[in-house]
């Protein structure tokens, strides 16, 4: 496996002879009134030599400078980090140079937070990226997601890469449920950044709509947590609620 770098930015460069500047801007919370007003972002990025850079944002900032390999397709993504935690939301993401504006950014959202997550993953298990056509890739997750690429079978798509079958049309989504939840009073929050947020109702349930199969969390603004996890034939084999 490829090694972590854990660098705290401090206006340091890798290699400016190796690298390109690269100012990276950061998304607008889904769920701010989650989080503090100076959240910390991290951002996970690949290097030359297939490894994967990580650095931290200062708290508040909008945007990073940092250096990436330049000449080839990128992938990048940034977590919220709170409370000693960096998996409160699921990553938004972009690709390098695609994604650069006129002005020389490249912002990230969250729609392409699982193509990112999912290529730097392959990245950090030895994958050749440089083989891999990441902009079509990005492309049709977006398409295929149909407005939320989280809800895609992670597991089969993962399977056609390692097997080096991948097509287009092996990335299916999962299955999806509506399944109450017993909830304290309040508004709760999904890690699932492209998901909205939702009230317990009168009767002590919380309905946060169609969710795929799969582990899932909801957060307060309190810190408290509601994980559970959704069998593929829709029942719910596992809930627990506590403070996160």
């Amino acid at each position: 496996m490829a090694l972590f770098l854990i660098l705290i930015f401090s206006g340091c460069a890798l290699n400016p002879g190796e690298a390109g500047e690269l100012r990276v801007r950061f998304p607008s919370l889904p769920a701010a009134g989650a989080f503090s007003e100076r959240p910390v972002f991290r951002v996970d990025f690949p290097g030359p030599a297939g490894e994967v850079f990580r650095v931290f944002s200062s708290p508040g900032a909008e945007v990073l400078e940092l250096h990436v390999p330049p000449g080839r397709p990128a992938p990048l993504t940034a977590r919220v980090v709170q409370r000693g935690r960096d998996d409160w939301l699921f990553p938004a993401g972009g690709l390098y140079p695609r994604d650069v504006t006129g002005r020389g950014e490249l912002e990230l959202n969250w729609q392409d937070g699982f193509a990112a997550d999912f290529a730097l993953r392959l990245a950090a298990e030895g994958f050749p990226l440089g083989e891999f056509n990441l902009p079509r890739f990005f492309a049709e997750i977006r398409t295929r997601g149909e407005g939320n690429p989280w809800f895609l079978d992670r597991e089969r798509l993962t399977d056609a890469l390692v097997r080096y079958s991948f097509r287009a049309d092996m990335i299916k989504r999962l299955p999806t449920w509506t399944v109450p939840l017993p909830a304290p009073e309040g508004e709760w929050f999904s890690c699932n950044p492209l998901l909205g947020s939702a009230r317990t109702g009168e009767d002590g349930f919380l309905r946060p709509g169609s969710l795929p199969a799969g582990y899932h969390r909801f957060f307060d603004s309190r810190g408290d947590g509601i994980h559970f996890q959704i069998r593929r034939d829709g029942t719910v084999i596992y809930t627990e609620f506590g403070p996160w």
